[in-house]
């Protein structure tokens, strides 16, 4: 699977890191790219060293946006929780900071932390616009799909809710970016299918979405199907 060769383009990346002309935006996008992908222990060993100054590349300047990216990997990974994010929205008590906190806390990998981030975006009207696209990226983050599986039911269950109760942003906001592609499988695209096939009362904008979520699932399967052969 995708999961299983990403440890060896992590690799990769952290060695075209390395090699990265000092402070050229190449170098600031492989560093990005690399707490993205980082899984592996001595990965994210990198990662930390980055974030406290142990291990500093040349060049790479760890500034307050990049704070919140090695962050967000480490929390991602289980390594962070709510207190470090609380310090460093200490640090950077800003429009901007609140997001990417509010990001950070949506990534942690624990079946609460998802339950909740979840309620905030689904059950909840509450979040300012930029909050509510950060907390669906961080639900998002995750090394373990089985944390996004209890959605699956959920999201199918509260697209028509949504699309009546919310403004047309905010309602595609939400039912593109919670659609569940991450767990691209058999399952879930007869799961879809069967909604299309079952929702024909759906506002048309909607069901477009749901139909690409759909085509997504069977351009997965077919990359898997290859993958495997």
């Amino acid at each position: 699977t995708t999961f299983e060769v990403m440890p060896g383009v992590c690799h990769d990346v952290l060695d075209l890191l390395r090699q990265a002309k000092p402070g050229s935006d190449t170098q600031l996008l492989l560093a990005r790219s690399f707490a993205r992908l980082a899984r592996r222990e001595d990965h994210l060993d990198v990662i930390a060293g980055m974030l406290d100054g142990r291990r500093e590349l040349d060049g790479l300047a760890v500034d307050t946006d990049m704070r919140w990216t090695l962050l967000t990997s480490l929390t991602t990974a289980g390594r962070f929780g709510e207190r470090e994010i609380e310090a460093e929205l200490d640090r950077d008590d800003t429009a901007t900071g609140r997001v990417r906190a509010a990001m950070a806390t949506a990534s942690i990998p624990t079946p609460q932390a998802k339950q909740t981030a979840w309620a905030s975006v689904v059950e909840s009207d509450e979040l300012p616009n930029a909050i509510q696209g950060a907390t669906i990226a961080g639900f998002l983050r995750v090394h373990d799909e089985q944390l996004l599986e209890p959605f699956v039911e959920p999201y199918f269950a509260a697209l028509e809710r949504i699309w009546r109760e919310r403004t047309s942003e905010i309602a595609t906001q939400i039912v593109e970016g919670l659609f569940p592609a991450q767990l691209a499988s058999e399952a879930l695209l007869a799961r879809t299918e069967r909604w299309l096939d079952e929702a024909t009362t759906a506002e048309p904008s909607m069901r477009r979405l749901i139909a690409e979520g759909r085509d997504g699932i069977q351009r997965a399967l077919k990359v898997q199907s290859r993958d495997a052969g």
